[in-house]
Parts: C-alpha cells; sequence; structure tokens
C-alpha cells in the first residue's frame, strides 16, 4: 500500500479534478518535462483506486479529499510537516477498518472478537519511544508465532478430524501394549534389542537404518531404497548427530537408548511434524519408524 500511495507522485496532471484549483498544468516543451510527465502516468498506480476502496472502503466522493491530501504532501517543504503525514499514513494501520480486517484474520473470521486497539497503539509508541513495553521484542515474536501456529492447528484440525482422532486413538492404546515406553514428552518406543553402546551425546556421529510408515501402514520414507539399474535393495543409513537437523522425536530418542539398540519408536505429531502436510504425511500423523542405532556406517 505504501508504493501505491507514494506512486501517484504526480497523478494530479492525468486525473485534473476540477476542485483542485491548484493543480499545475503539464506543458510538455522540454526532454526533462516529457520524462517528467511520463514518470507521473507510469507512477499512477492503476490499481490505486481499487485499493482504496478494498481496503479503506472509500469511493469516488472521497477522491477529492485524497487529492488535497495529495498536493499537500507535494508542495510541503516542512520536515515536520512530512513526519506527520507519514505518521498518518503509518497509524492508518491501526485504526478502526483496517484492524476490522487483521481481527478477521487472526480470530479466523469470528465477528465476536476484535484486536484491541489501545493496546496496539500504547505498545507501538511505547516501542518507537524507546520505552519499556510490557513484552520484550522477542518475547511478542514468540507470543504471535504461538498464536499463529495455534490458529493454523485449528484450522487443520477441522479439516482432519477423523485423521486427527485415528492418530490420538491409536497412541493411547499403543501406550497400553506390553513393552511400549511412554516418555515425558509423549514419545513411545519398544525396544527389540537392547545396544551394548553408550548413550550418545548431542555430538555423536551416529547411522540410522530405519522405515518410517503411518497409522494406516503407509510407507513414506525408508533408508533401504531400491537402486534404479539393478533393481537391488540396498540400506543407506541415514548418518546424523542428536543434534543434527530431525524432528524432535528422533532427538530425544537418540539420547535415550544406547548405541546398537534396535527399535520401534511411535512418534505423537507434536514431536514430528505437526500440522504440516509433508508428502505422504498428512497434518497430525503420528510416525512409526523400525529403526536400529549405529555408530558405525
Amino acid at each position: 500500500m505504501k508504493k501505491s500511495i507514494f506512486a501517484v507522485a504526480a497523478a494530479t496532471m492525468v486525473l485534473g479534478f476540477n476542485s483542485c484549483n491548484n493543480v499545475p498544468k503539464a506543458e510538455l516543451v522540454t526532454e526533462t518535462d516529457s520524462l517528467s510527465y511520463a514518470l507521473g502516468v507510469v507512477q499512477c498506480d492503476p490499481r490505486l483506486k481499487d485499493a482504496l476502496t478494498m481496503q479503506f472502503q472509500l469511493d469516488s466522493s472521497n477522491y477529492d479529499a485524497f487529492l488535497r491530501g495529495f498536493l499537500d504532501g507535494a508542495n510541503s517543504k516542512s520536515n515536520d510537516a512530512i513526519a506527520e503525514a507519514l505518521g498518518f499514513q503509518v497509524g492508518m494501520q491501526y485504526n478502526e477498518k483496517t484492524l476490522k480486517q487483521h481481527s478477521a484474520y487472526f480470530f479466523s473470521g469470528d465477528t465476536t472478537k476484535s484486536l484491541n486497539a489501545d493496546a496496539i497503539i500504547d505498545a507501538w509508541i511505547t516501542a518507537f519511544k524507546g520505552g519499556k513495553t510490557q513484552m520484550s521484542l522477542d518475547s511478542a515474536r514468540l507470543f504471535l508465532n504461538n498464536f499463529q501456529q495455534a490458529l493454523y492447528e485449528q484450522n487443520m484440525a477441522k479439516q482432519y478430524p477423523e485423521w486427527k482422532k485415528r492418530n490420538e486413538d491409536f497412541l493411547a492404546e499403543n501406550g497400553k501394549k506390553e513393552g511400549v515406553v511412554t516418555t515425558e514428552s509423549g514419545l513411545q518406543y519398544k525396544i527389540t534389542r537392547l545396544g551394548k553402546g553408550e548413550i550418545a551425546t548431542d555430538t555423536t556421529q551416529l547411522y540410522v537404518t530405519y522405515t518410517g510408515t503411518l497409522v494406516d501402514s503407509t510407507q513414506f520414507d525408508s533408508s533401504i531404497k531400491e537402486d534404479r539399474k539393478t533393481k537391488v535393495k540396498k540400506n543407506n543409513p541415514f548418518a546424523v548427530k542428536p543434534n543434527g537437523n530431525v524432528i524432535d522425536g528422533w532427538k530425544e530418542i537418540l539420547k535415550t537408548v544406547p548405541v546398537g539398540t534396535k527399535l520401534t519408536l511411535y512418534v505423537p505429531y507434536n514431536l514430528g511434524y505437526g500440522a504440516r502436510t509433508m508428502g505422504k504425511i498428512k497434518p497430525f500423523s503420528t510416525l512409526i519408524f523400525d529403526m536400529e542405532i549405529s555408530d558405525k556406517k
């Protein structure tokens, strides 16, 4: 929107509303005149009027007022006046009309909920002045990120209610089975063969042979792959360190059982890929891994 408003820098020569008596008349005498005029035509974004209507609910009856503001800005030489105009433009992002749009996004169209304009303005001005805000910048970012993540999960839960419940029921029943261990985080595993090695640290180089499936037996990944030319299946263990770029469920189990352990791992969605879709993995999927952990390739 900023670009669109700025882009009308010479639009008055083209629009020429009668009530704006101080609109200059362009005379294309020199090449510079023509360059200036061409710039005004090009920079008058043809989508501006649509933006004024869609974002601010303005119509043609407001065009004269818009152009008066435009001319004031174009003719201003005062830094204070320029600063005030820029502040006005930024402040429009938090007026009643704009906040309704933001509220519709944050509350998924729930018209009974609305952002608090006073809280936003107080926080914005305090931060701008360098004062002590009630949330640090980092904590505010974290709050927004968590809120948006929760909102996303709520929306996805409405799209995948049966699948979400199926996975929750699976973990509830699986946790009751003999030999299945459930950790404090909700991670589940069943050891087939306990390794004789040490428990890995964050920097231990490990090699994991694995096959990953979903609760409906869909296989989504495996370290055992078929060679395209020979058609022979070969194991290519996944090289990883416990603090590497893997899901949280793997990070936990790699530092829980000793090297050499063979097990089945059951990863709840919050320790896996969450509410995201990842290839064959649907939102809220429990990830089941038949895996063997080694420190040798």
